[in-house]
């Protein structure tokens, strides 16, 4: 007789969803799909002609208040209010250090 000491699992395990963290939450220099919101009809309209939608990728800037994120090459400054309505799936959960602050034509523009 075999004895086996490991469980048996019962089929195929089923995928872990991603985690919603609030933008307000985010380290500097982390991507992150927007995932929804817990704003007011207005703010999400005014949110939304700025590029800040469902599925956008963001890149945070700058914490605190302002919150400033990147959408699509262009940097907005969100009240840390907004910001944490604002859920989140990182894309890298540590904050990248390597990732530039300014963008290279930002940084041109500059000099």
């Amino acid at each position: 007789m075999i004895v086996s000491n490991s469980t048996a699992r019962s089929g195929p395990t089923a995928p872990v969803p991603p985690v919603s963290v609030p933008l307000s939450d985010l380290p500097v220099g982390t991507t992150a799909t927007l995932s929804g919101d817990r704003l007011d009809g207005h703010d999400r309209a005014v949110l939304r002609a700025m590029g800040i939608a469902d599925r956008a990728p963001v890149r945070v800037c700058r914490q605190g208040e302002p919150c400033i994120v990147e959408v699509r090459s262009t940097r907005l400054g969100l009240s840390r209010a907004i910001a944490s309505l604002l859920d989140t799936i990182p894309e890298n959960p540590e904050a990248d250090e390597t990732l530039p602050l300014v963008t290279p034509l930002l940084a041109a523009a500059a000099s």
